[in-house]
């Protein structure tokens, strides 16, 4: 039955006045099931009205959820049409169809007159619906227009905020609470960069809770790419590799790129938000136009701190350039005051200009050369001297000099105004404004006295070497001294075979010759010979390898001495006294370089001097050299000090441990041999001298006798025999095999060590040697010992002052025998031990 009109129109209000579709739907739907028992479905048309109609659920699922139909098809509908089980009506609002009512084919009417009222109940809710349709818009017009007012609010309320800032750090703190305020982000970072031309941006503030420190400095590959940044990206969406890896590492959600025309950068970062239905591409956008709105700020901050910085550069520009005034004029105050420091000095010195001539000389070099300054300014020094004196000494130094370079070196010449004087000269570069006005400053000075004292303080260094060495050289002639009387009483007893006494009384002479060359050294070196007195034919290689040999027997024992040798002999011209101190001194300088021990490398050569090397020093002559080069790995030489390494009396060593001579005289020494010496330093890492001498024809040297006696066998108790010289370790192993004892004898007391481990118990005896090579006879006494507690040890020394009895007896060695000695006391020692 259908309902009476009156409660059609109170429907038709009630729809109308739904506050949304679904009261709409269940308004309509009900009304409908209530008076014909029909269930029906609501299927809405929304603008643009393009054909498709969606269904909501009400009690029961609607068939389909949206139905997407033709004109055509909304007309055939319209005439009752029943596609595939379910049946049609529309709902039609002017020529509209802005709804349908959709009712299984089941359920569909089953008479006129309900068919009627659906009709008319379609026609009447076209209106209502068009209602609904109408107010839904005005809903979302003022919702939509709130939503403007609000983000213009905030829009105005940070752009005022950030307007009145010129600290780019508070405009980003207060950009990043403010944005981050409204995503509700727990944390952020904004990064700008400031300059143009670069990917470079920096950190400028920070905000949220604690974690990982953002970096201070980013590189954005693609921040020029062509296709440009968007307003905002998603943390899964950044292509830049740095960007992508810090937003996942630092939990970031959403990442802000900002850039203008003028080449200015922002990148700001958010995340994580703490309201879950973000993020929403309209607080997106929103978010975006807030952070735009600070590139003005930004701009008028960069060039507010650039103001700033031109302002504080402005003002230390006047004080820099009211300094330099004042500079200015205490230099030229100086530089008088320096005139007149330079006229009043007793030591010649002149600029010598590229043309060598002079261009400045001070009174002193006047004095010199006879004349006065004016007359002396404008001529050629080769003119002024003599040709042949500027060709050989003035001309090299000059034109390195002139080349930037310093250079040092002396001379003797008889001047005009002062007479023969020697002359110490130091060269240095002085650069003009252009080349062509760069020139040489020379210093002279007269040494002339200073040399004088050098000759008697050479005497006074002997001396004192002489004393240094003498502990060396009584332990070398001590051995010699053995192996003479050891073989003198071999000799003798072999007397009885003429044959069998020859090869001992032989090596009694060899070290009688070996006596006799040591006790000359010793003289010559102690006479004072100098100058070029007794300038002969030497072997550079012998006089090395003597004066090696002394030093290692004074030197401590945390000091080696490595020889390294090329070619031998090398014949040189020279005064061996000379030569021996000058490679005393080098080598006892290396030594004071390393105090608390090293190596010392001392290596001789062969060299032919070329053009190319002849032309860094000239004193070198092209042809060919002996070359001694002494090398330490101690302290170096300070740079500043390197100039004055050979003037005398000039030392770094503390009061009393050094006269400041020692390089000064072997230099002197260098000189008068035709030699060139040089130094290569570096601070921490060493020192290498290099000596130069002129090679002589090869001279015959004939070498050392080293014939030596097959050693005996036989003996009943076993002895280890460490001893380092050669014929003395020979001899005492002929004297007790001879007596029958087992000898097992080393020259090297490391091999010695390495025999006695292997078995320790297979020895009765140790006889050792106190100075030696790598180890001393007390160093390996304690090894022996530590391996074997209450060994027999015997040790001898051929320097009396070389340990002390009691400190013998306290490390358990039990006996001490004084080189030389004789057979019966060797073997009245042995057997003292042994019984």
């Amino acid at each position: 039955m259908n309902p009476p009109e009156d409660v059609i129109v109170q429907l038709i209000e009630g729809l109308s006045q739904a506050p949304s579709l679904e009261d709409f739907h269940h308004l309509l739907s009900s009304f409908i099931r209530r008076h014909t028992g029909i269930e029906i479905w609501l299927g809405l048309h929304h603008p643009p009205f393009n054909g498709l109609f969606r269904f909501s659920d009400h009690i029961l699922p609607p068939p389909f959820s949206c139905l997407e139909l033709s004109t055509e098809e909304m007309e055939d509908y319209g005439r009752d049409k029943k596609p595939d089980g379910y049946t049609l009506i529309p709902i039609h609002f002017g020529k509209k169809t802005i709804a349908i009512l959709a009712c299984e084919d089941s359920g569909c009417p089953n008479s006129a007159s309900q068919h009627s009222f659906l009709q008319r109940l379609a026609a009447l809710s076209g209106l209502a619906i068009h209602h609904l349709f109408v107010r839904q818009d005005l809903e979302q017009r003022k919702n939509e227009l709130e939503k403007k007012v609000f983000e213009l609010a905030m829009l105005e309320e940070s752009g005022a905020s950030l307007a009145p800032e010129l600290d780019i750090a508070a405009i980003a703190k207060k950009l990043l609470l403010s944005v981050g305020g409204y995503l509700t982000a727990t944390s952020a970072a904004l990064y700008l960069k400031e300059r143009e031309h670069s990917t470079i941006f920096h950190l400028a503030a920070e905000t949220g809770t604690s974690g990982p420190a953002w970096p201070r400095d980013l590189s954005v590959s693609y921040w020029n790419s062509p296709g440009g940044w968007p307003r905002f990206v998603r943390s899964g969406d950044i292509h830049d590799p740095q960007l992508s890896a810090l937003a996942v590492s630092m939990g970031m959600e959403i990442l802000f790129p900002l850039r203008d025309d003028a080449e200015l950068g922002v990148l700001v970062f958010f995340g994580p938000m703490a309201r879950k239905l973000f993020p929403e591409e309209g607080a997106l956008h929103l978010a975006a136009a807030m952070i735009s709105q600070s590139l003005a700020p930004f701009r008028n901050a960069i060039l507010y701190a650039d103001l700033k910085q031109n302002n504080a550069a402005l003002e230390k520009s006047l004080g820099n350039l009211q300094a330099e005034i004042t500079e200015k004029k205490q230099t030229q105050e100086k530089l008088l005051a320096y005139q007149g420091v330079v006229a009043a000095s007793q030591d010649p010195m002149a600029l010598i200009g590229s043309d060598f001539c002079f261009v400045l000389a001070n009174r002193a070099c006047a004095e010199a050369f006879g004349t006065t300054s004016q007359r002396l300014e404008g001529k050629n020094i080769a003119r002024v001297t003599d040709p042949d004196l500027f060709q050989k000494k003035l001309e090299k130094p000059l034109i390195r000099c002139l080349g930037g370079e310093t250079a040092r070196f002396r001379f003797s010449w008889s001047f005009p105004g002062w007479g023969l004087r020697h002359i110490d000269v130091a060269a240095y570069p002085y650069k003009g404004s252009v080349p062509e006005r760069h020139a040489a400053i020379f210093i002279l000075r007269d040494i002339t006295q200073m040399q004088e004292l050098e000759n008697r303080l050479l005497q006074s260094q002997k001396m004192e070497a002489i004393g240094t060495l003498a502990g060396g050289i009584a332990h070398d002639f001590n051995n010699i001294l053995a192996g003479i009387m050891g073989y003198a009483e071999l000799a003798i007893a072999k007397l009885d075979s003429p044959d069998g006494a020859r090869p001992y009384i032989e090596k009694a002479l060899s070290a009688c010759n070996r006596a006799s060359e040591l006790i000359r050294q010793i003289l010559s070196f102690a006479r004072g010979e100098s100058n070029n007195k007794d300038m002969r034919p030497l072997c550079l290689t012998e006089i090395t390898e003597d004066v090696l040999k002394l030093l290692r027997a004074s030197l401590p024992a945390t000091l080696e001495i490595e020889l390294y040798r090329r070619e031998s002999p090398l014949p040189v011209l020279g005064n061996p006294t000379q030569l021996h101190q000058l490679i005393m001194n080098l080598c006892t300088n290396a030594a004071h370089a390393m105090p608390n021990g090293g190596t010392i490398s001392v290596g001789i050569r062969g060299l032919v001097i070329g053009p190319l090397l002849a032309s860094t020093d000239p004193a070198f002559q092209e042809g060919t050299y002996a070359e001694l080069t002494v090398k330490d790995r101690g302290t170096g030489i300070p740079e500043a000090y390197l100039c004055r390494i050979f003037d005398p009396f000039f030392t770094t060593k503390p009061q009393g441990k050094g006269t400041g001579m020692g390089l000064s005289i072997s230099h002197g020494i260098i000189g008068r041999h035709g030699g060139v010496i040089q130094v290569e330093t570096q601070t921490g890492r060493g020192s290498t001298f290099r000596v130069f001498l002129p090679l002589l024809p090869a001279l015959d040297v004939p070498g050392p006798d080293r014939t030596q006696l097959p050693a005996p066998t036989g003996g009943s108790e076993h002895i280890l025999l460490v001893e380092d010289e050669p014929d003395l370790l020979h001899l005492s192993t002929t004297i007790l095999s001879g007596l029958g004892y087992e000898i097992t004898g080393t020259s090297c007391p490391k091999e010695a060590l390495r025999i006695f481990q292997k078995r320790p118990q297979a020895f009765d005896l140790a006889i050792l040697d106190q100075i030696m090579p790598h180890m001393t006879g007390v160093q390996l006494a304690r090894h022996l010992l530590g391996a074997r507690p209450g060994l027999p040890i015997l040790l001898c020394s051929g320097f009396s002052e070389a340990i002390a009895p009691t400190m013998l007896e306290f490390m358990g060695i039990r006996s001490y025998l004084m080189k030389p000695f004789t057979r019966h006391q060797l073997a009245s020692a042995v057997r003292s031990l042994l019984d």
